[in-house]
């Protein structure tokens, strides 16, 4: 009996007697909300969009091609077309450095018969035109979430052109090797820390082609394009 009344009067470290335990309060609950450390709310404006490292683009758009000279300077008047295209690189922030493939689409208008004495008028297929190019580009913030941007690269552009019904003895698609380059500007809007939508224009150039024993000399290129851009 003595155990259990000196157990019963100096009880363990740690124990709690639940019938005698009785809550106490110094602080109302909304006192012990303003006293609990926590970090302030942000406000959508307050996250940072910037960002730098890999970057990944797809965009896609309408060109205005021109006319081409082709074999012995015969004018080809090209219809406005399409183009898409996909851009790799690395934004290093201020500065993007881009390795670009681009695909252009067109077919001609008409083409000059003065050389030709064909019954049916010969006719020229589509063109495609591939272009891989090295690009710099240079951004420019305006706002938090809007930024300019401008640049240009150098590389070579692949053509395929339907000589079909040409009254020559070439195969009905011939393709040819040229120097390219072109200069790009635009806006970027950013949706989120890692994806811009972006709008621009590009101006291109293909030289002169060797190709269906003849040459194709197009004229520059005019585009309006838009595209996503995420950066990882």
């Amino acid at each position: 009996m003595e155990s259990v009344r000196s157990a019963e009067q100096n009880p363990p470290d740690g124990y709690i007697d639940r019938n005698a335990w009785q809550p106490t309060r110094e602080t109302s609950p909304a006192e012990d909300y303003e006293r609990f450390p926590r970090e302030p709310l942000r406000s959508p404006d307050d996250v940072d969009l910037d960002n730098t490292g890999f970057t990944l683009g797809f965009f896609g758009g309408y060109a205005s091609f021109g006319d081409a000279a082709y074999a012995d300077d015969e004018e080809i008047t090209l219809e406005d077309g399409a183009l898409a295209g996909i851009n790799l690189g690395w934004d290093f922030g201020a500065i993007r450095f881009e390795y670009q493939s681009l695909l252009t689409y067109s077919e001609p208008e008409e083409l000059d018969e003065r050389r030709f004495d064909e019954d049916p008028p010969p006719s020229l297929g589509h063109v495609l035109t591939g272009v891989e190019t090295l690009n710099l580009l240079v951004d420019i913030p305006v706002t938090r979430r809007v930024e300019i941007y401008v640049g240009g690269g150098v590389g070579v552009a692949g053509v395929l052109i339907d000589v079909e019904n040409l009254g020559t003895s070439a195969d009905d698609y011939e393709t040819g090797l040229a120097f390219a380059w072109n200069a790009s500007a635009g806006v970027a809007v950013k949706l989120s820390r890692h994806a811009a939508l972006t709008v621009g224009g590009r101006y291109f150039d293909v030289a002169e082609v060797d190709i269906a024993g003849g040459t194709y000399d197009p004229d520059p290129s005019v585009a309006v394009e838009a595209g996503l851009r995420f950066t990882f």
